[in-house]
């Protein structure tokens, strides 16, 4: 007659956390309860956090849409525009003042948004795509759908 075997496991639980290194070191996430379907003043409020050294080589597309700046520097807001693709990037900014010592040159803090062409297929659909331009990677994507 064949025996029960009963056998206990004891979960062990790691003295040390790892934490992998990584390239995706910016922040792109939805302000209050996260959803996939936005409209206006619901579920539209985005963070988006990207370190000063990488402002100058991630480029933001999207589809059907256009983040713009809502009172700060990290908070945007997804407004769906149907049809049109926008792009999005920061540059350099150049301020002379009226005296010399008044001279700053800031590198790629300016926001800036242009239009990039149309699309013809579900104009409800906004997708956000994130790219490192310098390797021309796709580093995120986001779909989101408007109501």
């Amino acid at each position: 007659m064949p025996g029960l075997l009963i056998t206990t496991a004891q979960a062990q639980i790691p003295s040390k956390i790892r934490v992998r290194s990584s390239d995706l070191n910016f922040y792109f996430f939805q302000k209050g309860t996260p959803s996939d379907t936005i409209s206006p003043g619901k579920h539209d409020m985005f963070y988006l956090k990207i370190p000063a050294d990488k402002r100058c080589t991630m480029r933001i597309d999207v589809e059907n849409g256009e983040l713009r700046q809502a009172g700060s520097d990290t908070l945007y807001r997804l407004v769906h525009v149907g049809t049109i693709n926008y792009t999005h990037y920061y540059a350099d900014s150049v301020y002379y003042g009226a005296k010399q010592f008044d001279k700053h040159i800031s590198k790629c803090h300016q926001y800036k948004v242009l239009i990039n062409g149309i699309n013809s297929h579900n104009p409800s659909a906004v997708t956000v795509r994130f790219y490192d331009s310098t390797k021309d990677s796709l580093l995120l994507t986001n779909h989101f759908y408007y109501r």
